[in-house]
């Protein structure tokens, strides 16, 4: 099972990483919502790679499993960026890091996780 965000046909980033070490996976469902896809394998012998602090979220909730991940996925870099002159949009003042202004990264800390029906 893979969670797909874009257009058909590219592959999302856990997939890339994936199949850089030969890593493929036999793909029966397709889901463009990560909140969605734990819910899609109870009762299942199905695997999703989702971010990891939803995974923990949706343990808590329901009867899943949490599985590592069988390859090194390195973090997200996040970027946002926008013409200076809209710096004091209320849109892009929300949505800057607590941390730093324009031209700071953030790095996702948090790992991917496999959740099992």
């Amino acid at each position: 099972m893979i969670v797909h965000v874009g257009e058909l046909g590219s592959a999302n980033y856990d997939e890339r990483m994936l199949r850089a070490v030969n890593c493929r996976r036999n793909i029966e469902v397709v889901t463009a919502s990560f909140d969605l896809a734990p819910q899609l394998v109870i009762g299942t012998d199905r695997i999703a790679t989702v971010p990891a602090r939803l995974a923990r979220k949706y343990a808590d909730l329901l009867p899943i499993r949490l599985l590592p991940v069988p390859v090194d996925i390195p973090p997200i870099v996040e970027v946002l960026q926008w013409h200076r002159a809209h710096d004091r949009d209320p849109a892009h003042q929300a949505s800057q890091p607590a941390e730093g202004r324009c031209g700071s990264a953030r790095r996702c800390s948090e790992a991917t996780a496999s959740c099992w029906g």
